[in-house]
């Protein structure tokens, strides 16, 4: 219970926090003549990034088939508020109706919170390849509108490993997502290599997904997660590595200059925020700030960064409005809202 209150309380202040950042954008541009680009007005410049192609890929979903497992074989309460609930699940035509009223041209989905670590390992073995398959043919049915991520087992990392494999190469999906909210996992474990080894091999996308921040942590979990990931070897020995964190980076990318000053690995070819800014990128999901996003693409470039919703946890229009209206270049609005997702998940 202190865990969903948590979030509904994270919630409301991530909205509350994003609705004046949006408006106070607005006003910024309005009040001081804002001109970007070679548009001419802000209100022009908004107009025109109103019409741009719009994929967000921090989308997420749940069958009802995996909630009633999820409700007979854990003690998970059901989480978020009653719109999120049935909306989740709706991998179809309301959807769709709610991306074309907001001008989101394709979500990639991706299983939502609880994730596959809350089951024992033949449950979520059964689980992953049924998920998958599932939103395969999600996948297939609208084919313009929906790509994807799939789930893995980690519970076995070999398994998982395969069933990226076979989620990839025989069901069409684009990328893998994990849940970094179980705090006696850690991904850079030598076990998990193997996951690692296939995520390069088949050059595919890993996005390392977080709950918010919470009065236990959790949420924060991905920080050290990351920190581990990048000291160790794996993105030496696996340099095509594409790794995602969601929500502006989860921090890290203030905490870059200050890990480089605390760097004791002289011998290694580079230093930690090179290591981010070559492997990682980054999305927009549930961080509609215009200081914030110029921070991002001044730190990392416009080319690292990925529009995102959170759906359907956040307001999907608030994010578009945000983006549209952002103080950016277009030439760096079209990268964010599309061509970078084109380019990562060759869509």
């Amino acid at each position: 219970m202190e865990e969903k209150n948590g979030r509904r309380s994270f919630l409301k202040y991530a909205f509350s926090l994003s609705a004046f950042a949006a408006g106070s954008a607005l006003s910024i541009n309005k009040g001081n003549g804002f001109s970007i680009g070679k548009s001419g007005s802000a209100e022009a410049q908004t107009k025109k990034a109103a019409r741009l192609k719009k994929i967000a890929v921090e989308e997420h979903f749940h069958t009802k088939e995996y909630l009633e497992m999820l409700s007979s074989r854990t003690n998970h309460q059901g989480e978020g508020a009653a719109h999120a609930a049935a909306k989740v699940v709706d991998m179809g035509e309301g959807r769709i109706k709610e991306m074309d009223e907001c001008g989101v041209d394709m979500q990639m989905l991706s299983l939502s919170y609880p994730g596959l670590d809350v089951f024992k390992t033949e449950d979520a073995v059964t689980l992953s390849r049924m998920i998958n398959d599932h939103l395969s043919g999600v996948i297939k049915k609208y084919p313009t509108r929906f790509s994807g991520f799939c789930c893995m087992p980690l519970q076995d990392p070999n398994v998982a490993a395969d069933e990226l494999e076979r989620a990839v190469t025989k069901l069409g999906l684009k990328a893998a997502m994990v849940n970094i909210n179980t705090p006696e996992r850690w991904l850079s474990d030598p076990q998990y290599e193997v996951v690692f080894e296939r995520l390069s091999r088949l050059d595919v996308p890993f996005y390392l997904h977080a709950d918010g921040p919470s009065t236990d942590d959790s949420g924060l979990h991905i920080v050290p997660e990351v920190m581990r990931i990048v000291n160790g070897n794996l993105l030496d020995k696996y340099p095509n590595l594409k790794l995602i964190l969601g929500h502006a980076g989860e921090s890290l990318p203030f905490w870059l200059n200050r890990l480089d000053g605390r760097w004791r690995y002289p011998d290694r070819p580079k230093i930690f925020s090179q290591y981010f800014k070559d492997n990682f990128y980054v999305s927009t999901s549930s961080q509609c700030s215009d200081t914030l996003l110029n921070f991002l693409i001044a730190e990392l470039g416009a080319d690292r960064i990925l529009f995102a919703t959170d759906y359907p946890y956040e307001s999907m229009k608030q994010h578009v409005d945000f983006i549209d209206s952002a103080p950016i270049s277009n030439e760096d609005r079209e990268k964010i809202c599309h061509i970078n997702a084109e380019r990562l998940f060759k869509l």
